[in-house]
């Protein structure tokens, strides 16, 4: 069931704040504290930790100890997981169109194209594309600037089909 480790089971978990103590008493010249990440079972639930230990000092500078303090950061490494996934979709919207525009490009400069109207059809494309990217990189940088409480969000209704048309067209 749900039981807790016991204490001896616990502390078999803790082999990277073993080594992180030991780390930091051993080079207190270096460093006073050192830091690292662990992942402790409690209830049969991985939870990750981030594990600060600093050295401890008597009146004389004599190194008396060690303290180590255990910092729950799951919702740190859920919000990491979030970014990489978005950062992830952002690369992916910003590749489609570079491809496209890569392929038109070397179409034109190796003169494979021959009729004028088709040439003006692969430049329009090429513009459209990289309107396209300019609205991604402009999506980015106003969600950077709302994040950080440059601009403010102001909710309005829009036409979806509107929306899904021009969505649409750019596919076909």
């Amino acid at each position: 069931g749900n039981t807790a480790p016991t204490a001896k089971d616990a502390w078999k978990q803790l082999d990277t704040l073993k080594e992180l103590v030991s780390a930091t008493k051993s080079r207190s010249t270096a460093s006073n504290h050192r830091i690292a990440e662990l992942n402790l079972k409690c209830q049969n639930q991985v939870v990750p930790y981030r594990a600060q230990a600093d050295n401890l000092f008597d009146d004389e500078g004599r190194l008396s100890g060690v303290v180590a303090i255990l910092t729950d950061i799951r919702d740190e490494v859920q919000e990491r997981g979030k970014q990489a996934e978005f950062v992830s979709s952002v690369s992916h919207e910003l590749k489609t169109p570079l491809a496209s525009i890569r392929a038109y490009t070397e179409l034109l400069m190796d003169d494979d194209v021959d009729d004028p109207e088709e040439r003006l059809e692969l430049l329009r494309f090429i513009d459209e594309q990289v309107e396209r990217l300019t609205r991604l990189v402009n999506n980015l940088l106003n969600l950077a600037r709302v994040e950080s409480g440059v601009i403010k969000v102001q909710r309005e209704d829009i036409d979806i089909n509107a929306v899904l048309r021009k969505a649409v067209s750019v596919v076909a």
